[in-house]
């Protein structure tokens, strides 16, 4: 008799199946919670340099302010990188506005207004009045009014100013990962992923060497320190950190819980324990469509999609440790503890007796996980499968 045969004695896929894909649902749907959080994590709203201080210009509105300081881009928007290194009065030629009170034209040391070069008031030679195009006059260093060009550009140098309309603070805003520095904000996800990477390699092993609810429990509680401490960061450099170490677990609990999930359940109702388990993954996702709407700040963010694995952990108390990789261990008296248990809950008879313990652990440890060592349902049963590496 194989582990399925077992399993159908046990009471096949009772209310002990249904209890462990409830536990193991609790963590595969978190996952996407944390595996799309970079979409909300790291978002880059609308920004521009802030500008100089406004009490230098008079009267002037934002928006004409914003006019002589920000370039504007091909389709109209304002430059999110870029402002002038002068204010562009020129533009203001077509508005009722005038120069502020007090203010000298063209910012040049000892200049007076109207009377470049100490001439006598009058326009200067070659000059069209109307014009400004083909003229110097009152420009700042002497540039030629126009189109702004490389030179009278340069980075922002205040810093940025962003729209908050939507997320009130984000990794971008956070440490102005913007312009010349919005690689890093890029990059942010690429650390997270060469954790979950690294993860997929070292939990597989470890799970089968140390068992898959040990190791699924260490998963959680690795994810909420290493979460829970990227929150709080100070500084991008110790965001990033904390946010690669936690994507090592996510690997993990996404193998593991998949594993005890189908390896508890029957052949027969296999293909329905994993539809169910992916069924989690388009939940979390609508779940973390909501939390992110409700929670526009990042850290609080992180927090909230963290949380769930608190439970997590208090889950593992009832979460029984896999029967077959214990049969494969050799650990058989913990493994009909477990087969007893999921008949007792299913409300069948206890299973401990028909259980050949004579065989050697480490001749039971050759076996498959998906075998039974030697399994004897009766003393008339003579046909005894075993299934060898």
């Amino acid at each position: 008799m194989n582990f399925d045969d077992l399993l159908q004695d046990a009471g096949g896929f009772g209310r002990f199946q249904v209890l462990i894909l409830l536990l193991v649902a609790l963590g595969r749907t978190s996952l996407p919670l944390h595996l799309l959080l970079n979409n909300f994590l790291a978002v880059v709203p609308s920004h521009r340099c802030v500008l100089q201080n406004q009490g230098e210009f008079g009267n002037l509105t934002e928006e004409e302010l914003l006019l002589i300081s920000i370039p504007r881009e091909p389709d109209g928007a304002l430059s999110s990188c870029k402002m002038y290194r002068e204010p562009q009065w020129h533009l203001l030629e077509n508005s009722s506005w005038g120069p502020p009170n007090n203010y000298t034209w063209g910012t040049p040391s000892n200049y007076t207004w109207g009377i470049p070069n100490n001439s006598t008031w009058g326009t200067p030679s070659n000059y069209t009045w109307g014009s400004p195009n083909k003229s110097t006059w009152g420009t700042p260093n002497n540039s030629t009014w126009g189109p702004p060009n490389a030179t009278s550009l340069q980075s922002c140098q205040r810093g940025w100013e962003y729209d908050h309309s939507q997320f009130t603070s984000t990794i971008a805003t956070q440490w102005d990962l913007v312009c010349e520095q919005k690689w890093l904000n890029k990059a942010s996800s690429t650390f997270f992923f060469i954790g979950v990477t690294v993860g997929g390699i070292l939990n597989g092993y470890l799970s089968d060497r140390y068992g898959r609810r040990t190791i699924l429990f260490v998963n959680y509680v690795q994810t909420v320190v290493f979460s829970m401490i990227a929150a709080a960061s100070v500084n991008y450099p110790m965001f990033a950190v904390f946010r690669s170490l936690s994507g090592i677990p996510f690997s993990g609990i996404a193998i593991i819980t998949f594993s005890i999930a189908l390896e508890w359940v029957d052949l027969k109702h296999r293909t329905l324990a994993w539809f169910l388990a992916s069924l989690c993954w388009s939940t979390g996702t609508m779940i973390l469509s909501l939390v992110a709407y409700l929670i526009r700040d990042w850290r609080w963010l992180l927090v909230a999609v963290t949380s769930p694995y608190i439970l997590g952990i208090i889950s593992i108390w009832w979460l029984p440790e896999s029967a077959r990789w214990l049969l494969a261990k050799g650990k058989v008296k913990k493994a009909q503890a477990a087969l007893d248990r999921c008949a007792s809950t299913n409300g069948q008879a206890q299973l401990s007796s028909s259980i050949n313990t004579e065989r050697s652990p480490h001749e039971i440890s050759k076996w498959r996980t998906v075998a039974l060592p030697t399994v004897q349902t009766s003393p008339e049963d003579t046909d005894k499968k075993q299934v060898r590496r």
